[in-house]
């Protein structure tokens, strides 16, 4: 990182020009078009495979959110997909069908078992995977226009499960500085923007701490302030808080509403329903569909869907529901807070 004091010499892959949001090489080659061999998805879907949205709705109606234009922010969506199907292999689809618009300043929770294809679609939101089928959009820019790529993945900045597939630098400051710079930033803005993003992330003071010492949480930190130092419109945490503590997912939390007050459109992966259930909304996957798209309230409180789909129930509702069975006279919570308060009102007009 540009500054007065000498710095360790990069590594080759540290001075690579690609921007922070490069396909890790775990993931394949992501496909360029549809028209490569790839079966249509949705031919490969009647070949007798039960449809896992209409499984789902053996068990309870699901709410649908079509994201109305007069949504926070502008009216133009962050993202939107269209038909999006995707296969790894030309033959399985991961994604099949998927169509939904997240219009800007959203604060989405999605859902779905190992396999439902929650970390492939967001990998779409960042221009790493083309669609087989359909498109996507990110801020008005289609996804399969090569000159859209360094514009999405600058404004779409993502964080990856596994941080050492995001980790690029040998000393935290230089990691951290490695997105802001590609963009471009000046050498003096460089630095405020490395401290202010490590403070964010509660890791001030680690500038010249070396990545590869750190515990997986401080990595998953130094992850998250690196997208952060970008300024992105869109955040995509990918189970970013799989690897914190209790104590590190309420900060990451605090942190995700305090950017999304700012406008910014938080996109959140999780397997947590307690940090589901803080989003404006839920979108559930099951094999590589959308079987469910909603309000938290309308979509979390339904536990035999929930259990359908192999998904936890919020603890709230899980209490409020055994309550009911007891003759309790409480409505059905997600957060535990309101279900105190509720329960507190009963006891005082007692």
């Amino acid at each position: 990182m540009p500054d007065s004091s000498p710095q360790k010499s990069m590594s080759p892959r540290e001075s690579n020009s690609d921007l922070r949001a490069a396909v890790p090489d775990s993931v394949p080659e992501p496909r360029t078009a549809a028209s490569d061999g790839a079966p249509d998805p949705r031919t490969a879907a009647s070949d007798g495979a039960p449809d896992p949205r209409a499984a789902a709705s053996d068990s309870a109606p699901c709410p649908r959110n079509a994201a109305p234009a007069d949504a926070p922010g502008s009216r133009d969506a962050a993202v939107q997909t269209h038909d999006l199907a995707f296969s790894y292999d030309g033959d399985t689809f991961v994604l099949q069908d998927v169509t939904i618009r997240i219009p800007r300043g959203e604060f989405v929770a999605i859902l779905g078992g190992n396999g439902s294809g929650k970390s492939t679609l967001a990998k779409h939101m960042n221009a790493l995977l083309m669609p087989d089928h359909g498109n996507v959009t990110v801020l008005g820019h289609d996804t399969a226009d090569e000159e859209s790529t360094y514009v999405i993945r600058s404004q779409a900045g993502m964080v990856f499960q596994n941080p050492d597939d995001q980790l690029v630098a040998s000393l935290v400051e230089n990691d951290v500085a490695f997105g802001p710079e590609n963009l471009g930033v000046p050498a003096n803005e460089l630095r405020q923007r490395v401290d202010e993003s490590l403070s964010e992330v509660g890791l001030e003071g680690f500038q010249t701490r070396e990545t590869a010492a750190l515990s997986g949480g401080q990595k998953q930190r130094v992850a998250v302030a690196g997208v952060l130092a970008m300024r992105p419109d869109i955040l995509i945490l990918d189970e970013a808080t799989s690897m914190l503590d209790p104590q590190g997912r309420k900060k990451l939390m605090e942190l995700c509403h305090q950017l999304h007050r700012e406008g910014k459109t938080i996109v959140m992966i999780t397997h947590f329903m307690e940090e589901a259930a803080q989003a404006q909304r839920v979108i559930i996957l099951n094999g590589g569909r959308v079987a469910c798209d909603g309000a938290p309230e309308e979509v979390l409180t339904q536990s035999d869907l929930l259990e359908h789909l192999n998904l936890d129930v919020p603890f709230a509702c899980t209490l409020s529901l055994e309550l009911q069975k007891r003759g309790v006279p409480v409505h059905v919570h997600i957060h535990p807070d309101s279900l105190k308060e509720e329960l507190c009102r009963l006891h005082s007009n007692a």
